[in-house]
């Protein structure tokens, strides 16, 4: 009696994304993730948080990319949001305004510079360094 083995074919459906990670200033921007997947592999990519808009490329099949736009931080404190992309987390982490206080006025130091209000005759704003 002859005996057939009949092996099941297994079809990898792999997907990587890159880079992992972006950072963006208090100001926001635009980025993107490139995703590599081997043909007839289904994606989908969702924001977590709702200061992430996807722009386009919320999901596909095989390789593509993702778009999307973070806003301007208005709040003292930085951020990190997510997107999920073919079950993979990208992270987005942005910068806050640093608020500061001293006895002479409130100082307001964004990630670039350092500005320092001090109540005078002139009431000038002056640049810190």
């Amino acid at each position: 009696m002859k005996r057939t083995c009949v092996l099941p074919l297994l079809f990898l459906l792999v997907a990587s994304i890159s880079p992992v990670s972006k950072t963006f200033s208090i100001f926001g921007g635009t980025g993107h993730i490139d995703i590599n997947a081997t043909d007839g592999c289904r994606w989908n990519a969702t924001a977590a948080d709702y200061w992430i808009t996807i722009t386009s490329g919320t999901s596909g099949t095989g390789s593509g990319a993702v778009y999307f736009e973070v806003p301007v931080n208005s709040s003292a404190c930085p951020r990190t949001g997510t997107i999920t992309v073919a079950d993979q987390v990208f992270t987005i982490t942005q910068q806050g305004a640093i608020c500061l206080y001293s006895k002479g006025g409130s100082r307001l130091a964004p990630p670039h510079a350092a500005f320092n209000y001090a109540p005078s005759r002139s009431h000038r704003l002056h640049h810190l360094q």
